[in-house]
Formats: structure tokens, C-alpha cells, sequence
């Protein structure tokens, strides 16, 4: 008996942990874990606190699981993100930096092989996309079908991401190049309207 009231305490220690990270609210998310809520546990969709605490662009939350633990890569059960994924998808900036000062890797894969950049580019996050590319983000990786961060903008209309990568592309390569009229000269190749 008594370790079925021990597991449903540490039950309702983690709901209220991941609820607590979801807020943002960094301080409760410290006392909950000194408490014994488990930094890693995941709740029944997969995700694990520090992919709650990517919700918001304080990275005080998401700094406070690290501390104790937290492990920076922690992929979502199923798809595969990580919570750098998270911060991407959603534009977080900070959060993103704080999870890659903390060693998180921006090339990581999720189970569509898509990285943080696609992710990040995806959404149209042009500041984050030259930031992800910055640390070190592979401009060239190919998601499951086949699709590089570029492609994958231009195929959501995000010129802003897509510009940036191209201005990547291009001064990697030695060229000054404007990433508008490589953008341009690629939709001609692809026979597309402007």
C-alpha cells in the first residue's frame, strides 16, 4: 500500500511539473523537482518538461530543468523531437540559444529526419534559421523525403527563411550573390509564377 500512495504522489508531483514548465513558471518547476517530480518523465503524449518549457521564449524555465538534470536531447516519444525541435518550430530564440549553449544538438533528427533548421524555416523563423545556421546547422541536410531546410521554406512561401539560407548558401560558397535572385533563378529552373 505504501507504494501505491508513493507512485500516485510522484504521479501528481510530474503533472503538476509539466503543467508548471507548460506556465513558464521556473520557480515552481525548481520546487516541484527538489519535491521528486522526475526531470525526464514523460507525460502520455510523449513529451518530457523540457519540451513543455519551449512554449515560451524565457529560457529561465527550461534552464532550471538542466540544472537538475534534464537530458538536453530527450526526444518526444513517437515523432522524435527534440525539445531544440520545440524552440524551433515555435520561433523561441532564446530558448534555442540556452538549449544550445547547454550542448544541444542542432543537427539532431527526428523520426521524419527533419532537423531543428527545417523546423525552424518551415515556420518562417528567419532569425532563428540564421541563428540555427550560425551554430553550426547544416544548410543541406535532407529531411525523409528527401527535402533540404531551403526547400522545405519555399514550400511554405517563407521567403524571409528562405532568403537567409541563401544568403548562407551563397557566401559559404564565395559568392555575393542576393539570395532574391537565387531564389528567383531556382523558381525559373521549376518553371514557377512569381
Amino acid at each position: 500500500m505504501p507504494d501505491d500512495k508513493n507512485n500516485g504522489l510522484k504521479a501528481e508531483l510530474n503533472k503538476r511539473l509539466f503543467e508548471a514548465a507548460g506556465e513558464g513558471s521556473a520557480d515552481e518547476v525548481g520546487e516541484l523537482l527538489e519535491q521528486g517530480a522526475e526531470v525526464d518523465r514523460r507525460d502520455t503524449g510523449g513529451w518530457a518538461a523540457l519540451h513543455f518549457a519551449t512554449q515560451h521564449d524565457n529560457p529561465k524555465t527550461a534552464l532550471v530543468l538542466i540544472r537538475h538534470g534534464a537530458a538536453i536531447d530527450i526526444r518526444e516519444n513517437g515523432v522524435g523531437d527534440t525539445p531544440l525541435h520545440h524552440a524551433a518550430m515555435r520561433g523561441k530564440d532564446r530558448v534555442a540559444s540556452a538549449l544550445l549553449d547547454h550542448g544541444a544538438d542542432v543537427n539532431a533528427v527526428n523520426a521524419f529526419n527533419a532537423t531543428p533548421l527545417h523546423e525552424a524555416a518551415v515556420g518562417g523563423h528567419a532569425a532563428l534559421v540564421k541563428a540555427l545556421i550560425a551554430r553550426g546547422a547544416d544548410v543541406n541536410a535532407r529531411d525523409g523525403q528527401g527535402r533540404t531546410p531551403l526547400e522545405r521554406a519555399e514550400e511554405q512561401g517563407e521567403s524571409a527563411a528562405a532568403e537567409v539560407i541563401c544568403e548562407e548558401i551563397s557566401l559559404r560558397h564565395g559568392q555575393r550573390v542576393k539570395a532574391v535572385k537565387v531564389l528567383r533563378d531556382r523558381k525559373r529552373k521549376r518553371g514557377d509564377r512569381e
